[in-house]
C-alpha cells in the first residue's frame, strides 16, 4: 500500500504547487492511497512503509534509522556526480528523474537492494554509531 504525506507548506507559496497537489490529492483519494495530515506522524508513516520515494529534505536522513530502501527524486536532473556533491546523503538513495522510471528502480530494489551498504555508511555519518545503550554513550560524552 501506498502512504502519502505532503510537506506542510506545499501550495502555500505557488499555486502551481497547489494545483499539482490537488491533482495528487485527488488521484490519493481515487485509487485508495492513505494520506497522512500535517498533524500526523511522519515517524508513524516511516515504521509502516518498506520504501520512501522523496526528494531533498531532511526526511531522508531521518528515514536512514529504519535502515530501508531510499528513492530520491533528482528534480533538478543533476548528474550523479554533482547530486551526491551538493547532497552527500543522496549516496544513500537511487536516484529518479524523468529519464528513469520509478517502477524499475523499485523492482531492482526488491531483488537486490544495491544500496543496502551505502545507506548504512551514510546513516553512520548523518546520525552516529548505533548503539545498544544510548543512555551510557551520552553519559561518557558529557
Amino acid at each position: 500500500s501506498l502512504i502519502f504525506k505532503p510537506h506542510p507548506y506545499t501550495g502555500s507559496i505557488s499555486s502551481n504547487h497547489k494545483y499539482w497537489l490537488s491533482k495528487i490529492l485527488k488521484l490519493c483519494e481515487d485509487h485508495g492511497v492513505e494520506v497522512l495530515a500535517e498533524n500526523d506522524s511522519l515517524h508513524y508513516a516511516m515504521n509502516s512503509s518498506d520504501i520512501l520515494v522523496c526528494d531533498i529534505s531532511s526526511v531522508l536522513n531521518e528515514y536512514l534509522v529504519t535502515g530501508k530502501p531510499i528513492i530520491l527524486c533528482n528534480t533538478q536532473s543533476l548528474d550523479f556526480e554533482q547530486m551526491h556533491s551538493e547532497y552527500p546523503s543522496a549516496a544513500a538513495a537511487s536516484l529518479v528523474n524523468v529519464e528513469r522510471n520509478i517502477v524499475d528502480v523499485i523492482q531492482i530494489i526488491e531483488r537486490e537492494d544495491p544500496l543496502q551498504a551505502s545507506r548504512q555508511k551514510v546513516r553512520v555519518s548523518s546520525l552516529g554509531d548505533q548503539t545498544d545503550d544510548p543512555l551510557s554513550m551520552f553519559k561518557s560524552l558529557l
